[in-house]
């Protein structure tokens, strides 16, 4: 678990050393993890985005379609 402010890591330190030294060791860790080289939070295109919005206009369409088709059975 990250430190919230620089005054709970100096509290810690003084009176639970051994749960700061492990905090620091994990924030170390996620700190490299986040800074390898070549990684991106993948983002969608907005192109991909309107897409599937089109697709599911298009199967909403479809659904709707179907249930008048049934409903007309009936």
């Amino acid at each position: 678990m990250p430190f919230q402010s620089e005054k709970q890591k100096k509290y810690m330190y003084a009176k639970h050393p051994e749960i700061a030294k492990r905090w620091s060791a994990e924030e170390k860790a996620e700190q490299k993890e986040d800074a390898k080289p070549g990684y991106k939070e993948e983002k969608e295109h907005p192109s991909k985005m309107d897409m599937k919005a089109d697709m599911e206009m298009a199967k909403a369409k479809l659904k709707e379609k179907a249930r008048k088709a049934y409903q007309k059975g009936k």
